[in-house]
């Protein structure tokens, strides 16, 4: 890691030596002194896009948190601007590091009307064989531990849920999954999608499933992109009862959220069974990747 983050860093010199910049991006920490290095000889802004809480994140060690941490403390002052996913992380790092100009830039997708065909109407029920009166959960995303896979998967493979559960995506629980779909026939695996093609593909199940799993900071005041493709793919969310998802989820009433106990996912999935799911049919052009776009 330091050597290719070396050749990078000369990689980048030779690259920026005779140009006139305005503005140098860094998209997460690993750039940022990087960056901070070219706005110096450069005398231009420096804009840090930090697409999770950094320093606190699933699948860091402790050295990663502590050296990120300490990466964007001895920055901080320099930075230009602030770009994050949520509200909350924007103020866990006002809090912690101190308030700089900032902006928000949601994870929403950008729609391809010309896929709309890839996926016709009840694709998912026709491609596994599934009866057009059973209810269709989706997971989108990367099929992996603190995402609430597991979870998912035993509550489905019980005999009092009358629904099916299809994961799209990859990842290293793409093996668990297959497992319980050979052993399950309500639990269902398929590929992952083009990224402009995963909203059509989505319109085609009931409910979208967000259950992330409080790992980490980052976890816990999350807003993932598949919260935002399932909204706009017009099917209800059931979501983590976490302070932003749940804050979302109550003001453009778009599905409900649970705890994420074993008892307590199964109780909402049950009192979803029994009353009828209804498309979304609000408008969230405030939330469109073209709100986002403009800011």
């Amino acid at each position: 890691h330091p050597l290719v983050f070396m050749e990078l860093f000369i990689k980048v010199l030779f690259y920026i030596n005779k140009k006139n910049l305005k503005v140098v991006h860094c998209h997460d920490t690993l750039v940022l002194p990087i960056g901070y290095f070219i706005k110096r000889i450069k005398k231009c802004k420096l804009f840090y896009d930090a697409h999770e809480l950094e320093s606190n994140k699933n699948g860091q060690t402790k050295f990663m948190s502590w050296g990120t941490l300490f990466i964007e403390k001895k920055i901080w002052k320099s930075i230009d601007l602030l770009i994050s996913v949520s509200d909350a992380i924007i103020k866990w790092y006002e809090k912690n590091l101190g308030t700089i100009e900032n902006v928000l830039i949601l994870n929403s997708p950008e729609i391809n009307v010309n896929n709309e065909n890839n996926y016709k109407k009840n694709y998912f029920h026709k491609k596994f064989k599934i009866k057009h009166d059973k209810l269709i959960f989706l997971y989108l995303g990367f099929l992996t531990k603190g995402r609430g896979i597991e979870k998912i998967l035993n509550v489905f493979k019980s005999q009092d849920v009358n629904s099916h559960v299809v994961f799209v995506g990859y990842g290293p629980l793409k093996k668990v999954i297959n497992d319980y779909e050979r052993k399950n026939k309500n639990i269902h695996f398929h590929s992952a999608v083009l990224h402009n093609e995963v909203v059509n593909l989505t319109k085609n199940a009931d409910i979208g499933l967000c259950l992330i799993e409080k790992i980490s900071l980052s976890d816990y005041l999350c807003l993932p992109n598949k919260f935002f493709e399932y909204i706009y793919a017009g099917i209800p969310v059931l979501a983590s009862n976490f302070p932003e998802l749940s804050r979302y989820v109550r003001k453009y009433k778009v599905g409900f959220c649970s705890n994420l106990s074993f008892e307590e996912i199964k109780k909402a999935i049950s009192k979803i069974e029994k009353s009828p799911v209804e498309k979304l049919k609000l408008n969230f052009n405030e939330l469109s990747w073209d709100a986002q776009g403009k800011k």
